[in-house]
């Protein structure tokens, strides 16, 4: 399970590699994956505080190896969320049209202390 805390007004990406072995020397082949990922106030709720995908270009899989998986919060998909903790998951679809949910956690969408924009 992991935590990311989202900083509200900025752009963040998110980034991890998945390894098939503990000892994180074999990589997974991602290679024709699709992967979407949701945050919701609790896992059981209906309701969509944000909703993330490799069709929408937010989640990129692949970019610099194979098992690369990154995930961009940006402004724009931020602008009207309020600071709250959430919970998410991460649903993957193989090249083989099997749905994989390996990922999993919690989240804290917070303001970031000092603005982006420089003077």
């Amino acid at each position: 399970m992991a935590h990311f805390a989202i900083r509200l007004g900025t752009d963040t990406t998110l980034s991890a590699t998945w390894y098939t072995d503990a000892a994180k020397t074999t990589i997974k082949d991602l290679t024709g994956w699709t992967a979407r990922i949701q945050f919701r106030p609790t896992r059981v709720s209906e309701t969509i505080i944000l909703d993330l995908s490799t069709v929408d270009g937010a989640v990129v899989i692949g970019a610099n190896l194979t098992g690369h998986i990154a995930i961009t919060f940006t402004d724009t998909a931020l602008a009207n969320i309020q600071p709250q903790t959430a919970e998410w998951d991460m649903v993957f679809l193989d090249a083989g049209g099997l749905y994989k949910r390996p990922l999993r956690g919690t989240a804290e969408f917070l303001y970031a202390i000092t603005p982006a924009a420089i003077a």
